[in-house]
């Protein structure tokens, strides 16, 4: 309700406190990325999927979610490491950042 009525520093904190008690709520770290991204926080985007990902290895959204913050943080390379490995966990999504943007053989 915070994020819908503009105050995102009371929402965002919201959902870190959402993350403490229910680290494996995807759909909070979904929240917490899309408010990060309005100030361009993307290493914190980037923190936030990290510690998805160590719970959620086989998650190919939240691969793909911080190869998006990567890629906006401007590290291209761990950006396309990170579709790659969404890719091959089936997001689909992903794969059709790969196949745009890897060089081809």
């Amino acid at each position: 309700a915070r994020a819908k009525t503009g105050a995102l520093d009371l929402a965002l904190a919201d959902f870190l406190r959402v993350l403490e008690l229910e680290p494996d709520r995807i759909d909070a770290y979904r929240y917490a990325d899309w408010i990060l991204a309005r100030r361009g926080d993307w290493a914190g985007i980037v923190g936030h999927w990290d510690r998805y990902i160590e719970r959620h290895p086989d998650s190919g959204e939240a691969w793909c979610e911080r190869a998006g913050a990567r890629k906006h943080g401007g590290d291209r390379e761990a950006a396309l490491a990170d579709a790659r490995r969404s890719c091959e966990l089936g997001w689909d999504y992903c794969c059709t950042y790969v196949r745009r943007t890897a060089p081809s053989p």
